[in-house]
């Protein structure tokens, strides 16, 4: 913190509109003191009932901020992009962090959660790339999509035992992220929720919860019959349960230590960019049944040479095996109809055998 750097803590010091009664923080009185200062460090006061939309987003002289018990809302993208920001404390009864709350924040390194938070909002946490470690308190129920998207530095979270609802993108590219527990309450996760976790080793979950389960550290529905997600730094081969006849998509993207994958028999899909950029992959194995590969299945998987396309497939999906640099040797046992090399486009040594 430099010379000029000021405490704003009085009413005085903001513009407030007076909205039902509540008193809303708008943005920072400008006066002589704040235009001339280097840093400001904000301290809502009591009776301030709520911050509006976008009150201080893109302001880069903010390096703190606490709010009072007082704050009961706190608007949409509030804080966005101010990339200086460093130390949140939340002290009131606020039930939710709402969108772009923090969107962009670069350097929040630090943030007190109230243990009235229930649910932390689309994007509010996205590209806060130096936070490295967050406590949800017991209570909390909900991350909504793109809450932690980028957040680079992210060692790891621990769910309270309170959590139900993972929504679609939610740790989208944490790539320090190690280890996951859900626990047993949870009842939704959605699809990539845990997408390009670059160093994610495990998945686990409470034995108690009904509706999913895992084993090796991979991911899958409580049944066995819908594989989930494998955590991107599983290693080796890897062989699926019999059960599974299911899989998600981008259930192995840049899964980049695997080698070999077994698919069961029993699954006649692989749906769009499933296996995306498993750059170690040398061999699949795919079930006799197998009818459709979706857009980008295979995608970048620059290991793998040679792939037999089982007879039962009726669609090879626009770019599903694009960029296969290494892909010399396609083997078919029929035409298939359509556009074939638009399916292996981007590798110029591909040959087609037909059996």
């Amino acid at each position: 913190i430099g010379e000029n750097h000021i405490v704003l803590d009085k009413i005085e010091d903001f513009s407030i509109d007076i909205n039902d009664g509540l008193k809303i923080v708008n943005s920072i009185k400008e006066t002589s003191q704040t235009k001339a200062a280097n840093t400001i460090e904000i301290e809502i006061p009591l009776g301030v009932d709520g911050i509006g939309d976008n009150a201080f987003s893109e302001d880069k002289r903010i390096v703190r901020v606490r709010f009072s018990e007082t704050v009961l809302n706190i608007g949409v993208g509030a804080f966005e992009n101010c990339i200086n920001l460093r130390d949140v404390v939340i002290q009131s009864l606020l039930s939710e962090l709402g969108d772009y709350l923090f969107k962009g924040c670069s350097n929040l390194r630090s943030i007190v959660l109230p243990n009235s938070l229930k649910r932390i909002g689309y994007s509010t946490f996205q590209g806060c790339g130096n936070l490295d470690e967050i406590l949800l308190p017991e209570g909390f129920e909900e991350i909504v999509s793109f809450a932690f998207s980028g957040c680079k530095s992210l060692k790891g979270i621990v769910f309270p035992k309170s959590l139900i609802y993972l929504e679609p993108d939610s740790f989208v590219d944490c790539i320090s992220l190690k280890n996951i527990f859900i626990p047993k309450r949870v009842d939704f996760i959605g699809e990539c929720a845990f997408l390009d976790c670059l160093g994610l080793t495990r998945i686990d979950v409470d034995r108690e919860n009904p509706y999913f389960s895992s084993e090796d550290g991979i991911l899958y529905s409580k049944d066995g019959k819908t594989l989930i997600c494998c955590p991107c730094s599983h290693q080796g081969d890897i062989r699926l349960r019999e059960s599974v006849d299911k899989l998600s998509p981008n259930a192995f993207q840049h899964c980049r230590n695997l080698t070999s994958l077994t698919i069961p028999k029993s699954v006649n899909e692989i749906p769009s960019c499933a296996l995306y950029g498993c750059e170690k992959l040398e061999e699949i194995i795919l079930p006799n049944h197998l009818e459709t590969i979706g857009w980008k299945a295979f995608d970048s998987c620059v290991s793998l040479k040679h792939i037999e396309i089982p007879s039962s497939v009726k669609e090879l999906s626009y770019h599903c095996f694009h960029n296969c640099q290494n892909l010399k040797i396609v083997y078919l046992e029929r035409r298939l109809s359509g556009d074939v090399e638009k399916a292996f486009e981007g590798n110029t040594q591909v040959r087609f055998v037909y059996k």
